[in-house]
């Protein structure tokens, strides 16, 4: 059980990242459903391009399609990349920023 526990500390980004994409989702769908539109019309392009890309080598895009790969799936890898390259990296850049202001910065730290 220990293992487990220290795995899930291993990967605390991802999940803080899921948990944020479908917070971001429903901010979205509550605040302005006009950005909520946009992102998932968006979304459908990206499907719609992959679909298509794979397409022309192979038949595999249409069983993609058929397998559960839809524009929702791609809305939310797309927020939840989103949320783990910008957000939460600016949010552990700012922390890190804030924590160094607060309480100083050790002599073995710096460059």
């Amino acid at each position: 059980m220990l293992g487990l526990f220290k795995e899930i500390g291993a990967t605390w980004r991802s999940i803080v990242s899921v948990v944020l994409a479908y917070g971001g989702i429903v901010l979205l769908g509550l605040y302005n459903q006009h950005w909520l539109r946009l992102a998932t019309d968006a979304a459908r392009g990206v499907y719609n391009h992959i679909i298509d890309f794979i397409g022309q080598f192979s038949d595999l895009g249409s069983s993609l399609a058929m397998m559960g790969l839809e524009p929702g799936s791609v809305f939310v890898s797309m927020m939840t990349l989103f949320m783990r390259v910008v957000v939460l990296s600016l949010a552990l850049w700012i922390f890190k920023g804030l924590g160094g202001l607060i309480f100083g910065r050790s002599k073995s730290s710096r460059y």
